[in-house]
């Protein structure tokens, strides 16, 4: 992990630097450049915080041992407060999301601190991969003793020797995804911890280039 963790890190810290340096040192740069470089810098010094903070929250959910604070929690309107706060999002990727949810209370026992970060992990993974297909959508639907929520995305997709292995840390399916839009490789991860620690199922499916499919259950309330 230590090893990993050490790459993720470097790879950003390194090119942050060098961009860092050229307008230290280049006096040849145009105002247009030095502008252009400090926003590639600023991107790098974001990536490098998502990384730290990944990192830091897998760390924790794996230490802990305590149980999640499970309470009745309405999932249908749950959803709709998280998609308000991704709409900036889906805005700049000029994106509508295509949201199946019933018009019914559908209730779930859930910690809603997990259950918000399982959702955002998700959907931020739709967004970064799924992009190129133009289409995003969330669904909900009720089986016999659990609530299931899907998340889907129309990208390239995950080849199917690839699909075992999602949810691994650091696992980012390199065959199969853009090399400049791939992730931590621990969002995926978190999620399945979180999912599980509240009693809960979670599920990949993949046709590629067709549609790619996250989904996770959890208790009726």
């Amino acid at each position: 992990m230590i090893a990993s963790i050490s790459h993720d890190l470097r790879t950003p810290l390194t090119s942050l630097l060098g961009y860092i340096e050229a307008m230290r040192c280049d006096h040849s740069l145009t105002d247009e450049e030095k502008h252009k470089f400090i926003e590639i810098a600023a991107d790098k010094g974001n990536a490098l915080l998502e990384r730290l903070q990944e990192f830091f929250e897998l760390a924790k959910s794996e230490a802990d041992d305590s149980q999640p604070e499970l309470h009745k929690v309405n999932v249908t309107d749950f959803i709709q407060e998280v998609l308000l706060g991704f709409y900036p999002e889906f805005q700049k990727a000029a994106i509508t999301p295509a949201i199946h949810i019933p018009d019914f209370p559908c209730f779930v026992m859930a910690d809603r601190a997990q259950l918000r970060r399982v959702l955002e992990n998700l959907l931020s993974n739709a967004l970064r991969y799924g992009q190129e297909g133009k289409e995003i959508g969330i669904a909900v639907r009720e089986e016999t003793d659990f609530v299931w929520v899907d998340i889907w995305d129309r990208g390239q997709g995950i080849p199917a020797q690839d699909l075992p292995r999602v949810f691994e840390r650091f696992y980012t399916g390199e065959t199969s995804r853009n090399a400049s839009l791939r992730g931590t490789g621990l969002g995926l991860t978190i999620a399945k911890n979180l999912v599980e620690k509240q009693g809960g199922r979670i599920t990949v499916s993949s046709k590629p280039g067709e549609i790619t499919v996250f989904s996770f259950g959890l208790n009726k309330g």
